[in-house]
C-alpha cells in the first residue's frame, strides 16, 4: 500500500511540474527575449546630456571675474524644459541660452564666478532642474584664486 502512495504522489509531483510549465519565451531580469521588441521610441522621455560638466579655471587674482559655457544637449525624443538654474554660491551668476529644447537640440549655459573675497581652491556648482527623469544635472567650475 506504501508504494501505491508513493507512486501517486511522484505522479501528481511530475504532472504538476510539466503542466505548470509555459512554451511561450519569458523575460528574464528585465531584458527582452529575441521575440520581444527592443524598441526604445515608444517610451518618452527628455534627457539633459552635458558634453563637459567640468572646467578648471586655474590660477586667477582674487577679484578677477571669469567665464565659461557649458554646452549640453536633449538625447530624449520630448521637449526638455530647464525649470530652474541654482548655482550654489551667489558668486556665480549664470544663463541659459534656451529654456525648452527639442530632441536632439543644443543650448548653453553660461557661468561666470566673481572671485572677490575668495581665496585659494574653490569648487562651484551649478545644477539644472529639468523634466529629465533624473531631474536635476550639475556642472562644476574649479578656480585657484591668490591674493596679490
Amino acid at each position: 500500500m506504501q508504494k501505491y502512495y508513493t507512486i501517486l504522489i511522484f505522479s501528481l509531483l511530475l504532472a504538476a511540474t510539466f503542466s505548470c510549465r509555459n512554451n511561450e519565451k519569458r523575460e528574464v531580469n528585465n531584458f527582452p527575449t529575441s521575440t520581444q521588441s527592443a524598441d526604445s521610441s515608444s517610451k518618452k522621455f527628455a534627457e539633459l546630456q552635458f558634453v563637459e560638466d567640468f572646467f578648471d579655471f586655474g590660477s586667477l587674482v582674487q577679484g578677477e571675474v571669469v567665464s565659461t559655457s557649458f554646452r549640453f544637449r536633449n538625447i530624449g525624443n520630448i521637449p526638455l524644459v530647464i525649470k530652474h538654474v541654482i548655482p550654489s554660491c551667489g558668486c556665480t551668476k549664470t544663463k541659459v541660452s534656451k529654456e525648452v529644447l527639442s530632441p536632439n537640440e543644443e543650448a548653453f549655459l553660461e557661468v561666470n564666478f566673481e572671485s572677490a573675497g575668495w581665496r585659494g581652491i574653490q569648487y562651484k556648482d551649478v545644477t539644472l532642474r529639468t523634466n529629465d527623469s533624473i531631474s536635476e544635472k550639475s556642472v562644476t567650475i574649479k578656480a585657484n584664486v591668490v591674493v596679490k
